[in-house]
């Protein structure tokens, strides 16, 4: 029974040490196994329901090792579940003192490479890709592979490595240690140690390295689990005692799918904090390791071409790892934001940006100097390299790949049945290509969005804070609420209201709906006509806008084209609802009339005419830029949809040949450990290890059943900034929208239970993606938990005048049901007492 992974019997059953002599040997065997009955052991067995006469004990004899050192060694890390760390205790004499727990033993840390990283381009891997290299117009190669400089035509040296390391070292005190008794040659003692012996390690760094070596390949003997590992050491040589499964720590081997984008790098600081912020502006909700492994590497593509093309070297990856994969979710290196922030925004704009990194941060990063003359050589390169990047960043958007037709339908022009008749290399070449696409797009955004659009919108401000004084507090919230034209999101959202607006104003499809809320709804109306003119309307909508509908941005998820249910949780509550077109015609004259009062006013002070027209040019840039952040996106739902169901192929393959067991395995596996199984080469046993554990990881995310750490540090969470409480009940955060509102708050931890949000609610959500955006027609208000003024949220929030908070860990510091005020003019949300009523002056 013992060493179960339910049920270890940790220390229950007896051991005895330096015994000499059979007749001793065979007592002390005698006692070994008596202690199978001793009062915790039966306890034990009784609360963990075995039935003692079917239980059996075996007592092992090992030749007995003098220790001068031992301990115990975990080739996984149990503290923060790191399988690329190693710990070990050690202590003088013999390992009981360490298993015991009677003394503080040495720690060390060692890093353990893994080798999950294999380069898409990388021809070796797979003799049949043809790595490609796409010329933008302006006639800069751009070859998807992270380890290229913008030139391209040689690679840049690789610094990564696999060999183990020292990360870190703690002294033990080891008071205590336990040795042979020197008289008798029979049992130990236990003896004080010396001073110097405490103050002294008991392993140098050449002997950790030489253990760790030695553990990793009795790991490797085991499957590749990680290892419970006692060990002894004598005369210069180590001995291994016993190796067991470690067993009550939830591995779920994040390090693998974090090293599959940029593998490991000697120069790596391993105490770099890692945040939410940046990654939960473009991408929220759960991650699958799948999505994780070519998305992020695509974004490391982008991020060393923009810095090394925009003269901010010291920016790139060379030294420190840029994502971070953590129980379900990604994470961006806060000090490459802070380092941004320091670099590339002007001192007096850097307020805004505050938020990408912990509170202990801020006063650096306000002090710092600023380079001016770099800062505008940066908008210089970058115009004269690459002005399909630049100011003009959403021309290319809209030009390159939204209207683009030919070259969009190139690559959408496999079929299902089409991808089926392709061999497994032709299928990850479809793949190598479709993610080549793909990222080819993310250059013009990651410029336009974060350094030209965030530098828009800092001179925006910085304009009518300075040149403005026509006495309206809001307009600089007004000038950036609502859209100029009508985006893609906007017309999908359309479309699916006039498919509830179809069936509210017929009686029968009205009732069929009520009767069938489910896929019956639609195998019904195929059996009338009126029914059927709708499956005409709701398929071509399908036609259109099948790549789109998700909860969030994860391929895992299911489009409009996957799943009538996307459509029909929003046909819910969209019935009855008034056209949205009207509220956007009036929310956009407002916009106008804003825009038109700050020109005027601006016009009428000194230099006026020069001031309003720069004005006037930086407002449309920043609503060219907010709508085609919002276009950008459709075509990336295509471009992964396409991705998506390229790999549910790879995924039903592997499932055909009986690798894989669920509908949606693959999608916890990074596309190089996916290869691996497609390809018959994979331990099977891991692989269904990892993907039990990381699944359940990604559903306590994706079901918001938990808050996940908005820091992360060593591979743990940490609680840098706690979300502030200012008197009862009232918490503070972040606007991100105007206005106020009280309401009954409406927890939503998922798309699914979108259906329990009643008109006039308001919103307490973690984050939203276009999926979401009816919701926003009938709710009064929203709390978010992530996600910045530019997020999907908070810019539909605007758009539709909805005031908005955000509150981290906000799901479980609001109830539901309870009656909350959303100050978006403040940045707070209030709880009300049930007794109290609330001041009716802002009730909404």
């Amino acid at each position: 029974a013992e060493d179960l992974e339910g049920a270890s019997f940790a220390g229950l059953h007896d051991t005895y040490l330096d015994i000499l002599g059979v007749e001793n040997v065979l007592d002390a065997v005698k006692r070994c196994w008596a202690s199978m009955w001793t009062a915790r052991a039966v306890s034990y067995r009784q609360a963990q329901g075995f039935d003692h006469f079917k239980t059996s004990i075996a007592v092992v004899v090992q030749t007995m090792v003098e220790s001068e050192v031992s301990g115990v060694l975990f080739t996984g890390n149990p503290i923060n579940t790191a399988t690329d760390e190693m710990l070990i205790n050690a202590c003088w004499g013999l390992g009981e003192a360490v298993v015991s727990g009677i003394v503080t033993p040495d720690e060390y840390i060692v890093k353990n490479p893994v080798n999950t990283y294999r380069d898409f381009s990388d021809t070796s891997n797979y003799p049949e890709f043809k790595p490609r290299t796409i010329v933008t117009d302006t006639g800069i190669p751009f070859k998807a592979n992270p380890l290229g400089y913008l030139d391209n035509d040689e690679p840049r040296p690789s610094k990564r490595s696999h060999k183990m390391r020292v990360i870190n070292k703690t002294l033990g005190t080891k008071e205590t240690k336990i040795v042979r008794d020197p008289k008798t040659g029979n049992g130990t003692i236990h003896l004080a140690a010396s001073e110097s012996e405490r103050a002294e390690f008991t392993l140098s760094e050449d002997q950790i390295i030489q253990l760790a070596e030695l553990a990793k390949r009795i790991q490797e003997a085991y499957g590749g689990f990680p290892q419970d590992i006692e060990w002894a050491f004598q005369g210069g040589q180590y001995y291994i005692l016993q190796a067991r499964p470690i067993t009550g720590v939830d591995f779920s081997w994040d390090a693998e799918v974090t090293a599959s984008i940029q593998g490991n790098d000697d120069g790596i600081e391993e105490d770099n904090v890692f945040s939410r912020n940046f990654p939960e502006e473009m991408w929220t909700g759960g991650i699958s390791p799948l999505m994780f492994s070519w998305r992020c590497w695509g974004l490391c593509t982008c991020h060393s071409i923009g810095w090394q093309m925009d003269g901010y070297p010291e920016l790139d990856y060379d030294t420190r790892r840029l994502w971070v994969y953590h129980k379900g979710l990604s994470y961006h290196n806060a000090a490459v934001d802070r380092d941004m922030i320091k670099n590339c925004v002007p001192t007096m704009f850097r307020e805004a940006f505050l938020p990408k990194c912990p509170v202990s941060w801020h006063d650096d990063i306000k002090a710092a100097p600023f380079d001016w003359i770099r800062y505008f050589k940066f908008f210089f390169r970058v115009e004269t390299m690459a002005p399909h990047m630049g100011f003009n960043w959403w021309r290319s958007i809209r030009d390159d790949y939204i209207e683009h037709k030919e070259r969009v339908a190139e690559h959408w022009r496999y079929s299902l049945e089409d991808m089926k008749r392709l061999s497994d290399n032709e299928l990850k070449q479809r793949i190598w290509e479709l993610v080549v696409w793909e990222v080819s797009s993310y250059d013009p955004p990651w410029h336009g969005l974060l350094s030209y659009m965030r530098e828009g919108m800092n001179w925006l401000f910085w304009m009518i804070g300075n040149w403005y004084d026509g006495g309206r507090p809001t307009v600089m919230m007004d000038i950036v609420t609502g859209s100029r034209t009508t985006t893609i999101t906007l017309q999908d959202n359309f479309a699916v209201w006039e498919l509830a607006d179809i069936i509210d104003k017929s009686p029968v499809l009205k009732d069929l709906f009520n009767k069938y809320q489910d896929p019956r709804f639609m195998t019904e109306c195929e059996k009338f006509r009126e029914g059927q003119e709708f499956l005409v309307k709701y398929r071509k909508v399908v036609a259109e806008r099948g790549h789109r509908g998700h909860p969030d941005r994860d391929i895992i998820f299911d489009r409009r084209a996957d799943n009538p249910m996307v459509d029909i949780r929003m046909i819910k509550s969209l019935m009855g609802s008034a056209d949205p077109r009207i509220g956007e015609m009036k929310t956009r004259a407002k916009l106008e009339e804003t825009i038109n009062h700050v020109y005027e006013n601006i016009a009428q002070k000194p230099f006026g005419a020069i001031k309003a027209e720069a004005f006037k040019l930086v407002v449309d840039f920043c609503h060219h830029s907010l709508d085609y952040r919002d276009n950008e996106r459709d075509f990336m739902d295509k471009s992964t949809y396409a991705i998506k169901k390229t790999y549910d192929e790879v995924g039903r393959r592997c499932k055909e040949r009986g690798y894989l067991e669920g509908e949606k395995d693959h999608y916890f596996l990074t596309y190089q450990e996916l290869y691996d199984v497609l390809d018959g080469k994979a331990n099977l046993e891991l692989a269904k290890a990892k993907i039990k554990a990381r699944k359940r990881n990604f559903n306590l995310v994706d079901k918001k059943e938990i808050t996940p750490p908005y820091y992360i540090q060593n591979g743990r969470g940490v609680n840098l900034d706690a979300p502030v409480e200012m008197g009862e009940g009232v918490l503070v955060g972040k606007t991100t929208s105007l206005g106020k509102v009280t309401g009954t708050a409406r927890v939503v931890r998922s798309l699914e239970e979108i259906g329990i949000v009643q008109k006039g609610d308001i919103l307490v959500v973690n984050s939203t993606d276009p999926g979401w955006t009816p919701v926003f027609m009938y709710i009064s208000g929203i709390v978010l938990e992530t996600g910045g003024l530019i997020s999907h949220a908070a810019l539909l929030s605007r758009e539709y005048g909805l005031p908005g908070v955000q509150i981290p860990g906000a799901l479980n510091l609001i109830p539901d049901g309870a009656t909350i005020t959303v100050d978006g003019d403040a940045g707070i949300v209030k709880i009300h007492d049930p007794e109290d009523e609330p001041d009716q002056e802002v009730a909404v």
